[in-house]
């Protein structure tokens, strides 16, 4: 996703690799795409975004790099939520020179062209850090593996992607989770019930919790995730 404005999104916890597994059965899906990310967090020493349900990351997958800023939930209904977000595509040189301290994370976030859906969220950012240094907060590593399938919404036949994650937090705790992105024509509501239905299929049950974001900071001050 890449200068979208919005992220709108379920988030599904499962609770073993094989539940994974179900749901990329019951979905019929042949193939598939797996990519192996490593998300960096950056964060003031005192945490100020944390504290205030803001995130900046770096993420590599394989070998592309993605700089990302989200803010709080704006929408949160059981295992959907809505908050805004923008995310551009940089260099490997820019991501270099960021996790070795030679760039603002949040700098070249703000050099980037920028829509007006997305200048705000940045800008909050701004006025938040304002004064503050920001420092690499730490990172985890995430296995995905992304099946684009057709579901019935609405009585409809929808391509749908889903992203099937299997990631290793700070103190090697692994949870599992299907993420599903709302495509911008589909009634999320109705995709929820398709959804369902597909873990109904599979013999699944799922639950709702916080992002990785949060889980990830939860993890580093030494709680329980």
């Amino acid at each position: 996703m890449t200068g979208k404005g919005k992220e709108t999104e379920f988030k599904f916890r499962v609770d073993s690799q094989g539940d994974l597994d179900a749901v990329a059965k019951a979905s019929g899906a042949t193939g598939g795409s797996a990519v192996h990310q490593e998300n960096h967090f950056f964060d003031t020493p005192e945490r100020l975004l944390d504290q205030n349900k803001y995130v900046l990351r770096l993420r590599q997958e394989n070998s592309t790099f993605f700089l990302t800023a989200k803010g709080p939930s704006t929408k949160q209904q059981g295992t959907l939520t809505e908050k805004a977000e923008t995310e551009r595509e940089i260099t490997s040189a820019q991501a270099a020179a960021i996790r070795e301290g030679q760039q603002s994370v949040l700098a070249v976030l703000a050099q980037a062209p920028l829509g007006e859906d997305e200048r705000p969220l940045v800008q909050k950012i701004q006025r938040l850090v304002n004064g503050f240094h920001l420092v690499h907060a730490g990172s985890f590593s995430n296995e995905r593996l992304r099946l684009t399938v057709p579901l019935e919404v609405a009585g409809q036949e929808t391509d749908v992607t889903l992203e099937l994650d299997r990631t290793t937090f700070p103190g090697e705790v692994v949870h599992y989770e299907v993420e599903v992105e709302v495509p911008p024509t589909v009634d999320a509501e109705a995709l929820g019930h398709a959804l369902t239905a597909l873990f109904e299929r599979a013999q699944v049950k799922t639950r709702h919790g916080p992002g990785k974001a949060k889980r990830f900071f939860a993890a580093m001050r030494g709680e329980k995730i």
